[in-house]
């Protein structure tokens, strides 16, 4: 196996489970899934515990058509970024160095944009979606849906509206 091709490593760790939310490889533990909010160990065409080596050449093969995040973990030592499974699926990526090797947390973005009766959000959050103009900033913490929110307003308005809409994202999770 090639570690410059990931594809096959990540396919195969889709495999695990449909309500798959990340994928985590880092040096000295084996790639692991996170399902429902517990971590799993995978062991992906036979791969162990990840040497700093091949979490470097996951990291690497990852940044191969991304000269902006390369330049963003030399300089920072993180970087974000989106990665896609051509036809399959698409993913938003941290790269990380911690204790003088690479980490890599790989979150599965939905295909589908989410309903806000999907995302249970309280009735004042979707009058957002009839507002004529203005600016709305949507904050929280990793995880917390501000991408999956922003994805249900914009639908909603794409729907109901002809407007022109500004969106400031790093990464574009929705397309």
């Amino acid at each position: 196996m090639s570690l410059l091709d990931v594809t096959p490593l990540i396919e195969q760790m889709l495999l695990i489970s449909d309500n798959i939310s990340d994928l985590n490889f880092s040096t000295g533990q084996k790639p692991q899934v996170e399902i429902s909010g517990s971590l799993f160990s995978a062991s992906p065409l036979g791969l162990g515990k990840m040497t700093a080596y091949q979490t470097e050449m996951i990291a690497m093969s990852l940044l191969r058509d991304n000269p902006e995040a390369s330049a963003q973990l030399a300089k920072f030592g993180t970087a974000d970024l989106s990665y896609s499974l051509p036809g399959r699926c698409r993913f938003r990526v941290n790269i990380f160095q911690q204790r003088g090797s690479f980490s890599v947390v790989m979150r599965l973005i939905p295909h589908e944009i989410p309903s806000f009766e999907s995302l249970r959000v309280p009735p004042q959050l979707t009058d957002i979606s009839d507002m004529r103009n203005g600016l709305v900033l949507l904050t929280g913490p990793t995880g917390s849906g501000k991408s999956s929110t922003l994805a249900a307003i914009i639908d909603k308005i794409n729907e109901t509206k002809s407007y022109h809409i500004v969106t400031i994202e790093d990464p574009i999770e929705f397309l």
